[in-house]
Parts: C-alpha cells; structure tokens; sequence
C-alpha cells in the first residue's frame, strides 16, 4: 500500500512534510479529529489487518494517532462474523473469516458512540492468460526489462485494477506507483504493461488485485490529487470519497489476488 495513504487528513494527507511543501494552515480549522480507515480484505488465507487511527493536524509532534478502543467486527454473506483483535498501533486483526470472491463482505466499527459501516463484493480472480519479460531500448525512456501482462477479457463487463510491485523485496511504493487500470473498450486479452525497467537476476514480484469500481475511483481521485499538488493550477483540495458510511477518511478495499514472481534472466532465455 501506498506508504503515506495510512495518514490521509483533511486535504487528503495527513503528513506529506518532506515530500512537498506544507498545506495552507487557513486550510485547516479547529475541529474533532476524524476517524481514519484503511481496510483490506483478499481471497489470500487469513489474517487480514484493519488500521485505525485520527487525523492530526500538520503541525503536531506525532505523525500517526492509533485508535485503541474501537469495536470491529466483519461479517460476510454467509452469516459468519468476527470480532477483530487489537494488537497494537491501530491494527486490528481478522483470523477465522477467508476472502471468497463473490461473497460480499461488511465492516463495522463502534466507536466513541458513532458507526462507521462498509459493504464491498469481492471481484472474481483476474485471468491471466500469458505474461512476456522483454528487453527494451527504443519504444520507452529508460532500458532495461519490461514485463507485459495480458488478462482475459470478460465480455459485457467492465474490471479494474490495481498493481503491487516489487524488486528484490523493495516495494514501489510512492503516490506515483500507484497502478490502476480499467479494461473498458477493451476487446479480447488486456494487456498491461508494469511501467518499470528491470535489471538481469532482478527478482520481480506482481499482485495484480482485482478491485471493485468505488476503489478503482477512490484510487482515481487520490492519484489526481497527486498530480495537482504538482500543478500550479490546481482545483479544491479534497478528500477522495470513502466507501465507507458516516463520512471517516480512508477505505475497506475487497479484492482477489493473482501473484506473478519472476528472476529476469537473459532475454534469449525468456519465455
């Protein structure tokens, strides 16, 4: 996961101090903190993880405000539910509930006298039809090897993506490595390529994550704003929508994994 989305705030960050120039402070007023989600739930074997923590305001000594008191529970459609664990540092733990895909899945926490509540359907396992590993030094600006995936087209239907990259276990994971894609006028196979050039004996891990569409757009939103704190035109700031009810920041993402793990070997070699 993106490694500042876990201190999302009142204009879509909670702390971005040594990745930009600080917010407006007249951007912020004085208020309760807000409840801050980040959820995620996969058809991979349990545990899963639930983080909650408050927002802070920019100028506070501390980075990271954990919510130790919350009531947790997951349930999903065939009446099973789980009161998650609290370990530490906000996370709460789910152990005994597995990820299926179309099952759909609800989180409820209680706290301090409010519910915030989110209902997601896990999507169907991405098909993937073929993945290539080929050298490049023309069509792109750095040379190096590129891995093409395709996945099959579902007809009459629109999927969304999001990739997880890493290269001998160091994981891209800034604002702009965030990978989301969407197969709509799509034809038969999609082809994604990774946008990363990769070195000979690199040992490559891809979670291609089939998302549900208020992920995709939650995603879509938080990667925009990325691009506008770059602009000098630059729309309101705002906090992308959760998928969660009762207005907290952050979101419970469902989705089911395919994993590619590859050494990049000579391309003469290559499949």
């Amino acid at each position: 996961m993106i490694k500042l989305l876990k201190y999302i705030v009142v204009v879509f960050c909670l702390s971005l101090v040594g990745c930009f120039q600080p917010f407006d402070e007249s951007l912020f007023e004085e208020g309760e903190p807000v409840l801050v989600v980040e959820g995620n739930i996969n058809n991979l074997n349990p545990p899963y993880e639930i983080i909650i923590s408050k927002t802070i305001i920019p100028e506070s000594d501390i980075n990271f405000s954990p919510v130790s008191n919350a009531s947790v529970i997951l349930r999903d459609a065939y009446n099973h539910s789980e009161l998650l664990t609290f370990v530490g540092s906000g996370k709460y733990i789910c152990y005994t509930i597995f990820g299926v895909p179309d099952n759909t899945y609800t989180l409820e926490i209680d706290y301090e006298n409010e519910r915030y509540t989110g209902v997601e359907k896990m999507p169907v396992i991405p098909v993937v039809d073929s993945f290539n590993i080929g050298y490049k030094d023309k069509t792109v600006s750095v040379k190096g090897y590129y891995f093409d995936v395709y996945i099959d087209k579902k007809k009459d239907t629109i999927s969304y993506y999001k990739l997880d990259v890493s290269v001998n276990d160091s994981l891209f994971d800034d604002y702009s490595d965030l990978l989301i894609y969407d197969d709509a006028y799509i034809e038969g196979s999609f082809e994604i390529r990774v946008p990363y050039a990769f070195n000979i004996d690199d040992t490559v891990h891809i979670n291609i994550q089939s998302i549900t569409k208020s992920m995709y757009n939650y995603y879509y939103d938080l990667s925009r704003h990325y691009t506008n704190l770059l602009s000098t035109l630059q729309p309101p700031i705002q906090n992308p929508p959760s998928n969660i009810s009762n207005q907290p920041i952050g979101y419970f993402q469902v989705s089911s994994i395919v994993q590619i793990s590859e050494v990049v070997v000579a391309e003469e070699t290559n499949k």
